[in-house]
């Protein structure tokens, strides 16, 4: 009996120190020769941005008399950091605005959690709740009434619906669902182009754009809102893809009233409140979704 209680307790440590040693994660500054300067050796640390912010310790690696071709852009730098603190090392690689969720979960369209109070839109089918925010819900079947949100029509020329979703939220994506009635089986009705924004307050809102969330930069109060400063007097050193019109990302949406089309955004943000603004759609904008991602803390 003493044997196998000994046993189980070897066992046990084992496991706990393997646990620990793969828990940590040691990683190294190497030297390698600098390409633009004749003789001169240069700190750098391979992999990409998250496998750098994955380390537990920074120590020194070895010197490579010759440059190497890694397989992600490097990461270089004049001023090392060596050290077993991780919080150090979150701060020396600017690792606090990498977001990501341990599990990608749905935030409660379908089932409930996110309140009908919390559902809101630019506007609905005749003002009728039949076709109002409630009815946005994935996966939702009625007998009575549409089962998705529609817009007004023409007379809304800037649809959106949009979920409070509370603080510390994580958003990484969205599935999204046509209008699935069940006594109108010919309502070919979905949207089949949209974009998103997301804010923390309601008021201010951010687009998600194709690097994820970058948003043009607001300077001065002397002219360049109100047009006093002509276009022309504006220059920059550059512009983000060389495009005049730094516009939200158009993300692809649904072919069909009830099958999931499933978008990850290109990059996790935090936010209160989430919009879909829809800008193109099959007969009438109508949409059932799902917001994706996780608390913070999860």
């Amino acid at each position: 009996m003493r044997r196998l209680a000994l046993a189980a307790l070897v066992a046990c440590v084992f496991v706990t120190l393997v646990g620990l040693v793969l828990a940590r994660r040691a990683c190294y500054f190497s030297q390698e020769p600098d390409a633009s300067q004749s003789g001169r050796l240069r700190w750098v640390m391979p992999g990409s941005k998250k496998d750098r912010c994955a380390c537990t310790s920074i120590r020194p690696g070895p010197v490579n008399m010759q440059a190497v071709r890694w397989s992600h852009p490097p990461f270089y730098t004049d001023t090392p950091i060596f050290t077993n603190d991780p919080e150090d090392i979150h701060d020396y690689f600017n690792c606090h605005d990498i977001l990501e969720c341990s599990e990608v979960r749905p935030l409660g369209m379908e089932d409930g959690r996110i309140r009908n109070a919390s559902i809101t839109v630019s506007s609905m089918w005749n003002d009728w709740a039949n076709f109002g925010p409630t009815r946005a819900r994935l996966n939702l079947e009625t007998k009575s009434g549409s089962a998705a949100w529609c817009d007004a029509g023409s007379s809304d020329a800037n649809s959106w619906i949009q979920v409070e979703l509370g603080s510390n939220v994580i958003i990484t994506g969205v599935i999204t669902q046509g209008r699935g009635d069940y006594n109108y089986g010919n309502l070919d009705r979905w949207v089949t182009e949209f974009k998103v924004a997301f804010s923390d307050d309601g008021v201010d809102w951010t687009d998600v754009t194709n690097d994820g969330s970058r948003s043009p930069m607001k300077i001065g109060l002397l002219g360049t809102e109100d047009g006093r400063i002509p276009d022309a007097s504006i220059t920059a050193s550059s512009f983000w893809d060389k495009n005049l019109n730094y516009a939200a990302h158009k993300f692809p949406g649904n072919s069909d009233k009830n099958t999931h089309v499933t978008t990850t955004f290109p990059k996790a943000f935090q936010a209160r409140f989430l919009r879909i603004l829809s800008t193109q759609w099959s007969i009438y904008c109508s949409m059932r979704f799902e917001v994706l991602g996780c608390r913070s803390h999860e």
